[in-house]
């Protein structure tokens, strides 16, 4: 229903970041967040990018230029968090600290503790120990569990309302 009432309203919206065609610029660490996003945030409320490309590792991607000046101009960030974009989280704290919203919707959803698994995992290369304590013991993939991803949809509007773009 939050997504659903998050669609209405007038296409007035006034932010001052950028915006692609005018519509406003929503930058989703992994192609799941963007997803998830583009469907909050409903038809044209704003252009969705990813900075991590499809197939590509969250723990270990290491942002451009381009990446850092694209979130930079972002309206709104939404990542993961808990530590599950490590490598991305001293660009992604820069940009919160120059003014972008950033939104770590696995901070709003109980997590199962240390619970790394393989089978959901393809990155042979990772250290069970050393991911369990990057991340704190926490699990951070939640977009594995349906009720953990729809606990997120209202801290990803409520992020886009405080971004501005709300169309009401």
């Amino acid at each position: 229903l939050l997504a659903i009432a998050a669609c209405g309203g007038s296409d007035d919206s006034s932010v001052e970041n950028s915006s692609v065609d005018g519509v406003p610029v929503v930058v989703a660490t992994t192609r799941i967040w963007a997803d998830v996003t583009e469907n909050v945030a409903c038809d044209g409320l704003a252009d969705v990018q990813t900075v991590v490309p499809l197939g590509g590792d969250p723990h270990s991607f290491e942002a451009s230029l381009k990446d850092r000046e694209t979130m930079e101009g972002a309206t709104l960030i939404v990542a993961n968090g808990l530590s599950l974009e490590e490598s991305l989280s001293d660009t992604i704290d820069a940009v919160e600290q120059g003014g972008v919203t950033v939104v770590r919707v696995a901070d709003s959803v109980d997590t199962l503790e240390g619970g790394h698994d393989d089978e959901n995992h393809d990155d042979e290369d990772h250290d069970d120990e050393d991911h369990d304590e990057a991340h704190g013991g926490e699990d951070p993939h939640v977009w594995f569990d349906p009720v953990r991803v729809a606990q997120t949809l209202p801290v990803i509007a409520d992020g886009l309302v405080a971004a501005g773009l709300d169309r009401s």
